[in-house]
């Protein structure tokens, strides 16, 4: 059985998590910024590393629900707000 959580994020300058990991097998992020990029990935991520969403853009993660990989977001700048649609496999 499958269930959505849906929300928004607001990225800073420090890297963040997004939703939940456990038992996740599909993350989606729009950054609903007109002017500001962000970053996401590993918790490692910086201004200048991780998985770069420009304003407007969407990506998609789609981990293996076992791995329970948690995807972080951070904003090359000023804070910049993030819809984010994941589904949790149980």
């Amino acid at each position: 059985m499958s269930t959505v959580n849906c929300g928004e994020k607001t990225a800073t300058y420090t890297p963040t998590s997004v939703g939940v990991a456990a038992g996740r097998s599909y993350l989606r992020l729009t950054n609903e910024s007109l002017d500001m990029r962000c970053r996401a990935g590993a918790s490692n991520i910086s201004s200048t590393a991780g998985i770069i969403i420009e304003p407007g853009q969407t990506v998609e993660f789609r981990p293996l629900p076992s791995e329970n990989r948690e995807i972080y977001v951070m904003s090359e700048g000023k804070q910049v707000k993030l819809a984010y649609y994941e589904v949790i496999v149980s």
